[in-house]
């Protein structure tokens, strides 16, 4: 687009939208809107009270948005005279303050005289947030030999406005939702063990520092076509996508779900990782989809190779095959849960075992068995 052709409207509205994902395009919306209202320089910011964030802003020179917000912000007195007229509507400012009254102000020998040739303004307040009194003020300077009621600086903003309020919330929606997201992320990353937050469809939001290690072709975790998270098993991918629709159902009166765990074995059964499936927060209103309502955790673990081979804890202790095999598995961080399913036996069936396991070891707990074990498999007993 040339400097001397018009933007036209279709294209602004299109960039406006644009502008709500890539934040560096408002520099060129505020420019699009100056040059369309024959403007010198534009600005659109954010403002609470005295409080501003500059948005984007176009036609400045030397434009220091930082020192605005820090030091001039509270002295903008456009900006105060903005505010105290009504929200959602367009105003020449002149109508409002005098011009000799604006250019004896502080703010305009100090800061705006500085920046920018403009005079002549017109301006917007549009409601963004009006519990919090936020809004999104967009101001255009025009040329002092310009007409000050030329009804094209009027028209170009009421034209726009509604676009721009829709676009300015989904802006500040997507940043706090961004801003979240990365204190999530942090928080994850302090987490010891594999970490993951999925969506009730499997598919990936975020993964700690521990669990995008296990995603390789190679390893165990992947990423299907579709987006959703799989596993190096059919059978444990199959589970998991079912812990995970399971975990997505709001909340009942019965309490709060409880944790799901998925084992994911090797092509010769040896297990590789446990998974556990447990919703973040659900209640029976949640929209499904929802980032807060429809997030899921997966926590994972490793196993590690067995510190002791079956055989050797059969011979120690006089453990019958399958106890022995059940102390293996415990021994590589395994829960009780997790060894019945590995091997295929009932939760009552390996609570047996491990009480025949207690009484042939001489031990009364099972962090205590798991530790003879493992100093067996050391050489230290």
């Amino acid at each position: 687009m040339g400097s001397g052709t018009v933007p036209k409207f279709e294209d602004i509205v299109d960039k406006i939208y644009a502008a709500v994902d890539e934040r560096i395009l408002w520099n060129d919306v505020a420019g699009d809107i100056a040059h369309a209202a024959g403007a010198v320089s534009c600005s659109l910011q954010v403002r609470s009270g005295g409080k501003a964030k500059i948005v984007g802003a176009s036609g400045y020179k030397e434009f220091n948005p930082k020192l605005y917000e820090q030091e001039y912000a509270r002295q903008d007195v456009r900006a105060q005279v903005l505010m105290g007229l009504p929200a959602d509507e367009v105003h020449l400012l002149h109508h409002y303050m005098p011009q000799d009254r604006f250019v004896q102000s502080t703010y305009y020998n100090e800061f705006f005289r500085r920046i920018t040739e403009g005079y002549w303004s017109a301006a917007t307040w549009i409601t963004l947030d009006r519990g919090a009194g936020v809004g999104l003020g967009i101001g255009i300077h025009r040329s002092r030999r310009a007409d000050p009621e030329d009804r094209a600086q009027l028209e170009i903003l009421s034209t726009l406005s509604p676009h721009l309020r829709r676009a300015g919330r989904l802006h500040m929606k997507l940043n706090d939702v961004k801003t979240r997201v990365s204190q999530l992320s942090d928080a994850l990353d302090h987490i010891r063990h594999p970490a993951i937050l999925a969506t009730a469809e499997g598919r990936l939001v975020i993964a700690n520092e521990a669990a995008s290690r296990l995603f390789d072709p190679t390893r165990l975790l992947g990423i299907d076509p579709t987006g959703k998270i799989v596993t190096c098993s059919p059978k444990a991918t199959r589970e998991l996508w079912e812990a995970l629709e399971a975990a997505s159902r709001p909340a009942t009166h019965a309490g709060p779900q409880q944790a799901r765990d998925i084992i994911v074995n090797g092509n010769d059964q040896t297990p590789l990782l446990s998974l556990s499936v447990l919703p973040l927060h659900r209640r029976e209103t949640a929209p499904r989809g929802s980032i807060g309502d429809g997030s899921i955790m997966i926590l994972g673990r490793e196993f590690v190779p067995a510190a002791v081979s079956v055989e050797t804890l059969r011979s120690a202790f006089s453990l019958s095959g399958a106890e022995a095999r059940l102390l293996s598995l415990l021994a590589t961080g395994a829960t009780l849960r997790q060894a019945a399913e590995i091997v295929g036996v009932s939760y009552s069936t390996v609570q047996s075992q491990i009480k025949s396991c207690f009484q042939k070891t001489g031990t009364h707990r099972q962090a205590e068995l798991v530790a003879l074990a493992v100093r067996l498999g050391s050489g230290s007993v």
